[in-house]
Order: structure tokens, then C-alpha cells, then sequence
């Protein structure tokens, strides 16, 4: 029994002292955020050599642990969410229900943006809280939760910057290039730089905070996802 103790205590030790604990397994609210980069970083680096079919398991824990520790990067910038839900801003019907089973055929219900939706219609301010959560997905105050869906979320940033010239998009669609389009996506710093500066100059704030670690992601530069699907 001694020697099981013995063995779990130096195990606890080795797991804390190499740092597997912070990336791993420490709850990402209490992670300082240079702690948190670091992790993605890390995390970052394995799903994209992660064959999903291949290594299931491996690469589901590295998915949950990464999206877990996206929803701390995004909520650095929650003002973006806040204001507008502050305000009221968000008309009924813009998120539409849909109904789903689980495998007991208990119905819930999620909600998403429609495919067709005519983003010129709505407020930048209401587009941007909107691609908050069309990134990774959420759970949105008084409405629910809200699909993930990135092929609208780009289609809604490439119009906020090229419409409208919004300087917050110009900074969200910089954080699509730091940290990937999904958590199993390419990242591209470089790019994340160019746009993130051209955000600071036009005044948003929250792009000088994401300018402070992005050095460190020139590690994962040529990364290429090994994900069926993923652009290469």
C-alpha cells in the first residue's frame, strides 16, 4: 500500500514539475495567459499530427482540452458579447432554433445563423457577437446554445472588413489566423500579425493583447493538419 502511495505521489510530482499538468489537466479559468498560450501551443502542435480515425481517443482529449482552453482566450474579449447583450441588441429570430434527439430521444434544441442570411441587414456590432460564438460554439444569454459554424463566420468577417471596414474584424479575423479556423486547424502568425497591428492602429484595444504572445506561435508556421478536409 506504502509503495502505491509512494508511486502516485512521484507521479502527481512528475506530472506537475513537467508542466503536463497546466496543458492537461488544471481547470484553463485558473491558467495565467501566458499559461494558457503556452498550452495551445503545445496542444496545438499534437492535434494537428493527430490522425481523428486513427487515434480516436488521443485526439478526442486533445479536441476537449483545446476547445476548453479557446473558451478562456475568447473570454478575454467577452466585452464584445457583453455590450451587445447589454444593450438588447440581438432581434428575435436572428438565431434560429433547431430541434435535435439524443440517443435516449430526448429532444433539445440549439440554434444557428441560417445559410442565407443577409449580413448587410444587421448591425457590425451584432455581426461581430454573432461570430463570438459561430467560432466554437456557446451558449448565449436568454437564447441558448448556439451552433458553431465557420464558413458563415468568415463570410460574415470578410463582409465586416471589406463593407464595412470595422476595425474589430479586422481583429477577430486576426484571431482566426493566431489560433486556426478550428482547433485542429492550420495557424498562420504571420497573417495574424499584419491584421492584429492594422486593429491596434484603428483603436481596438483587445488587439494589443493578443499581439503579446503571438511570437511564440511561429512554432507552429507550416503546421499542416493532417484532418481530412483541412486545407493544405
Amino acid at each position: 500500500m506504502e509503495f502505491i502511495i509512494i508511486v502516485a505521489i512521484i507521479a502527481v510530482v512528475w506530472l506537475v514539475a513537467s508542466g503536463s499538468y497546466k496543458t492537461k489537466v488544471q481547470d484553463p479559468q485558473t491558467l495565467r495567459p501566458s499559461e494558457i498560450e503556452d498550452s495551445i501551443i503545445e496542444l496545438k502542435r499534437k492535434i494537428l499530427i493527430t490522425n481523428a480515425y486513427e487515434k480516436e481517443a488521443d485526439y478526442e482529449r486533445l479536441y476537449m482540452r483545446l476547445n476548453a482552453l479557446m473558451g478562456q482566450v475568447l473570454a478575454r474579449h467577452q466585452h464584445f458579447v457583453l455590450d451587445v447583450e447589454a444593450a438588447g441588441s440581438v432581434p428575435f429570430g436572428f438565431f434560429q432554433p433547431e430541434k435535435h434527439h439524443d440517443s435516449n430521444g430526448i429532444q433539445y434544441t440549439t440554434y444557428s445563423v441560417p445559410y442565407d442570411f443577409d449580413p448587410s441587414k444587421y448591425s457590425p456590432a451584432l455581426l461581430l457577437y454573432a461570430c463570438f460564438f459561430l467560432w466554437h460554439g456557446g451558449q448565449a444569454k436568454d437564447i441558448g446554445i448556439i451552433n458553431s459554424n465557420s464558413k458563415i463566420m468568415m463570410k460574415v468577417i470578410e463582409f465586416l472588413v471589406k463593407e464595412k471596414e470595422y476595425g474589430p474584424a479586422l481583429f477577430m479575423k486576426g484571431m482566426v489566423r493566431k489560433y486556426g479556423l478550428k482547433v485542429y486547424s492550420e495557424c498562420f502568425p504571420a497573417e495574424a500579425k499584419q491584421l492584429l497591428e492594422k486593429a491596434k492602429e484603428a483603436g481596438v484595444g483587445s488587439a494589443a493583447i493578443e499581439l503579446e504572445n503571438l511570437s511564440k506561435y511561429s512554432q507552429l508556421s507550416g503546421i499542416k493538419s493532417v484532418q481530412l478536409g483541412e486545407p493544405h
